[in-house]
C-alpha cells in the first residue's frame, strides 16, 4: 500500500529523487555532496514507526494537495542544490512546517527538541525512526543528554 519509494532506494546506487506522477514512479538519480556534510547527523528516536500507519494517516487526511506537492517539489530541488548550512536549515524548517500542516502533526523539533540550536527534520514515517539534524561537535552530547544514544554522523554513513 506504499509508494514504492523503499524499493527504488534499495535498487539505487546513490542518492535519488522519487516521485509519483499519475500513480507511476519516477526516479531521478542526483548528486548530493554538500560542502556542509560534516554538519549533518542522523539521530535514532528509539521507536520504530509503522509505515502502514503513517500511510493510512496520510490517506485519511488527504485532500487536494496540488499546491503543497508543488512546494515540496521545489524544496526538494533546493535541498539537493543548496550550498550553505544556513540555507539547508531554512529548507528543513520550511519542509517540516509544510508536512506538519498537511498531516496535522507537530514537528519533531517542536515536540522533542525545542531547545536545540540546529534544525531537525523527520525521516521515515513522520514522528519516528530517525531524524536528520544539523549541528556541530556539541550535537552528539545534546541528543545523548535527551536519551537518544544513536547519533550518527552523515559522513560516517554515506560513502
Amino acid at each position: 500500500g506504499g509508494s514504492g519509494y523503499d524499493i527504488a532506494c534499495a535498487k539505487a546506487a546513490g542518492p535519488l529523487i522519487y516521485s509519483l506522477k499519475k500513480e507511476k514512479p519516477e526516479v531521478a538519480e542526483v548528486t548530493f555532496d554538500p560542502p556542509f556534510k560534516d554538519d549533518l547527523y542522523f539521530v535514532y528516536l528509539n521507536q520504530k514507526q509503522n509505515s502502514r500507519s503513517g500511510i493510512q494517516r496520510y490517506k485519511e487526511l488527504r485532500a487536494n494537495l496540488t499546491d503543497e506537492l508543488l512546494k515540496i517539489d521545489r524544496l526538494t530541488t533546493q535541498f539537493v542544490t543548496c550550498k550553505s548550512i544556513t540555507e539547508f536549515e531554512i529548507l528543513i524548517e520550511a519542509h517540516e512546517a509544510l508536512v506538519s500542516n498537511v498531516i496535522q502533526l507537530t514537528p519533531v523539533k517542536e515536540k522533542l527538541f525545542n531547545d536545540y540550536y540546529g534544525a531537525v527534520k523527520s525521516l521515515g514515517a513522520w514522528g519516528g525512526d530517525f531524524v536528520l539534524a544539523t549541528g556541530d561537535h556539541n550535537t552528539r552530547s545534546y541528543f545523548e543528554s535527551k536519551g537518544y544514544d544513536t547519533v550518527l554522523k552523515y559522513t560516517d554513513l554515506i560513502l
